[in-house]
């Protein structure tokens, strides 16, 4: 099968294994191919690399992609590190490109909430949203076999709910026959290159991948660390945390002692929070803040259980805050901090 034509047979995939050699070329024509299901104005692109440098993947956007960028772009790069002048350089090219470094220290599940943050702020835009990992292989020699399954678990649902496409890259030599058909099923479609045989596309037979929403239960964790259950869908967690505001609400929240504040000094919380990010606070801020916590952000954490808030005296108290939600969003808020 030719390359121009993976995207005829998988408009109705959302979640696509990408087997090929990273070394081989037919690998990033592939790669473009499925970055760019539309005309690239109409879309927005997101890139994760893990093994190549943001200007590597604009070099092969460039070469591959016929001239046309993107309307929005982001690259997430955890590939190591990178300089401020490299970075800047790849910014320019793309004035509407965004490029986020990923903490050394950052795992699977902090990738997901960086990949769930721009979801969100995308979420009311018209253009339709394309991601790219890669890849697959980088996080399957770096990490357990469990937390990489969540990650892609987790992901799949929050790309699905946004109806966005995403592309696995794998490399076939990088890994045994067993990991190899474990992780297959995981996804709807699974696109692999066979030399002489050039492309072809293995569809999953139901509704949806054999595992998907399966978790660390089918692929136990190697380390011996225990960490406290979240006891939440992951894919809810993202949700909640994808959007800005909200999760400096959560971060005060998680913080606190108290079993229940009120809504004005929660508000203060947010407001000290945005300021120390850089926003311009001043009174109109602070009730701005106090309106979008009463009417938007403690409403949706009611609805998911995590608080209950009284209108008429203004009360915000912690429901459902387990010790693992809790320590999970303050490990999160070590990391967003500016």
């Amino acid at each position: 099968m030719a390359v121009g034509s993976l995207t005829t047979h998988l408009e109705d995939s959302t979640s696509i294994l990408l087997v090929a050699p990273p070394s081989d070329p037919a690998d990033d024509r592939a790669c473009t191919d499925l970055l760019t299901f539309d005309d690239p104005e109409r879309e927005n692109v997101l890139s994760v690399t893990l093994s190549q440098t943001p200007a590597d993947r604009l070099a092969l956007w460039r070469q591959e992609g016929g001239g046309a960028m993107p309307n929005r772009a982001v690259i997430v790069d955890g590939s190591g590190p990178s300089t401020e002048a490299e970075r800047a350089t790849v910014v320019e090219a793309i004035p509407d490109l965004s490029v986020e470094v990923l903490s050394d220290a950052a795992g699977p599940m902090e990738l997901a909430l960086i990949v769930g943050q721009y979801l969100g702020e995308w979420d009311d835009t018209a253009e339709r949203t394309v991601a790219c990992i890669h890849s697959l292989s980088a996080l399957l020699d770096s990490f357990a076999r469990g937390e990489v399954v969540q990650f892609v678990n987790a992901l799949d649902a929050r790309l699905e709910s946004a109806g966005a496409v995403v592309h696995y890259h794998l490399d076939p030599g990088a890994h045994d026959d067993s990991t190899l058909s474990e992780i297959r099923p995981l996804f709807d479609a699974v696109v692999e290159h066979v030399p002489d045989d050039g492309w072809t596309v293995t569809k999953s037979a139901a509704d949806s991948p054999q595992f998907r929403g399966e978790s660390s239960a089918l692929y136990p964790e190697r380390s011996g660390t225990e960490r406290p259950s979240v006891d939440r869908p992951l894919d809810d967690v993202f949700e909640l945390l994808a959007n800005e505001r909200r999760r400096r609400t959560l971060y005060a929240l998680a913080q606190t002692d108290v079993l229940s504040v009120s809504i004005d000094r929660l508000a203060d919380e947010v407001v000290e929070r945005e300021r120390a990010g850089g926003a311009v606070s001043g009174p109109l801020h602070n009730r701005e803040v106090t309106i979008a916590l009463a009417h938007n952000h403690l409403p949706r954490l009611a609805d998911a259980g995590l608080v209950a808030y009284d209108h008429e005296s203004g009360a915000v108290t912690k429901r459902e805050f387990g010790d693992g939600f809790a320590a999970f969003v303050r490990y999160v808020d070590r990391i967003d901090r500016p």
